[in-house]
């Protein structure tokens, strides 16, 4: 019966066969390329997500770390503070200067502003030697006063460990609600020793 069924319709069946397979391929293969795309965009959305939320804590983590720092640093500056008032408050050369600076003011005087600086020497000097410099602004009564105090700076200083000269400085007068007054700026330093 085979014979009978001509060349051309076998050829034909066999191509409708083919085609049916193909398609069933390609469906199939469509299917399983379109669930793996499926799966892809999901496994990415959700390391994205994944990735957005580790940024979010990585940034109030570092938030967090960088006030830590800062913290951190204020407590250093605040314990190097706290370090040297307490090595000021044992320096016998700073109270022995600010008592001679103490000791010269009489009623008659008014001290606005002292300050004491202390020096490194030269490079290759002790480490413990220091140049130290007072400086003293303030009012007196007169300029007898003035002359007093300067008199009893430069006599206290003579006297004083360390040893302080005291130069004429700046005075001016300056009239205030009691009257004339003498406002003054002197700088009192260690004496130079002979040789440097």
């Amino acid at each position: 019966m085979a014979e009978l069924i001509p060349l051309e319709y076998r050829i034909q069946a066999a191509r409708q066969e083919l085609v049916h397979r193909w398609i069933t391929v390609g469906v199939v293969a469509a299917m399983i390329a379109g669930a793996g795309l499926a799966t892809t965009f999901a496994w990415r959305a959700r390391k994205t997500s994944a990735l957005a939320a580790l940024q979010k804590q990585y940034q109030s983590k570092s938030v967090l770390i960088a006030q830590a720092k800062e913290l951190e640093a204020r407590r250093v500056n605040l314990a190097e503070r706290s370090h040297k008032l307490s090595a000021l408050q044992n320096d016998n050369v700073l109270l022995s200067l600010l008592g001679i600076v103490s000791r010269s003011f009489s009623d008659n005087d008014c001290l606005q502003f002292v300050e004491v600086e202390a020096h490194d020497l030269q490079p290759g000097a002790k480490p413990t030697e220091k140049e130290y410099s007072v400086r003293i602004r303030g009012i007196t009564a007169s300029d007898t006063t003035h002359s007093r105090l300067l008199e009893n700076l430069t006599e206290t200083g003579k006297k004083a460990t360390p040893r302080i000269d005291v130069p004429l400085g700046e005075k001016q007068l300056k009239t205030m609600l009691d009257g004339e007054v003498t406002v003054f700026d002197i700088t009192c330093k260690e004496p130079q020793t002979k040789g440097t």
